[in-house]
């Protein structure tokens, strides 16, 4: 089997967040646009999302696994993910 290319792989992942509902047509209408303009754009804003995401999440974690959970700390780091995938 020959080894995907980096814009295989990221369409491979794009479509398995899709299907778990991450995404939707918006990603795939901005990144069709971007595509055309500046290829390198795109690339470069998702993977500091999946960098953010990933950091927000693990802080998530840390913080829903507390003894006393810090309601306001989780709802505040809620926010700050909801945010990021708005932009």
């Amino acid at each position: 089997m020959a080894a995907q290319t980096p814009r295989q792989t990221m369409d491979s992942f794009v479509q398995y967040v899709k299907g778990e509902g991450i995404l939707d047509d918006k990603f795939d209408n901005t990144r069709n646009l971007v595509r055309e303009t500046y290829p390198e754009f795109a690339l470069d804003i998702f993977k500091n999302y999946v960098r953010d995401a990933d950091k927000l999440m693990r802080e998530l974690a840390h913080h829903l696994k507390q003894p006393v959970v810090d309601y306001p700390k989780v709802d505040n780091i809620t926010h700050r993910f909801k945010g990021a995938s708005m932009r």
